[in-house]
């Protein structure tokens, strides 16, 4: 299963994009598989949104519950 984010800052820009496959790859109905994103801006503090996307061959979810709200 390959997992993708995208980084935004507080203006909804693109500050960076990361992509990792779970380890298992194949993930059965009901279980869980770790991933880690990074991300390569010199100030962490200006992201303030991430949208998240998880694909398989069979499927794919995206969510991102605060792509249109501002942390201060």
């Amino acid at each position: 299963m390959k997992v993708s984010g995208i980084f935004y800052d507080k203006e909804h820009r693109v500050l960076d994009i990361d992509y990792k496959y779970t380890n298992p790859d194949i993930i059965s109905p009901n279980k869980k598989a770790p991933f880690e994103l990074s991300f390569y801006t010199h100030d962490s503090k200006k992201i303030k949104s991430i949208a998240i996307n998880a694909q398989s061959n069979e499927y794919s979810l995206i969510t991102n519950n605060n792509q249109n709200k501002t942390k201060s």
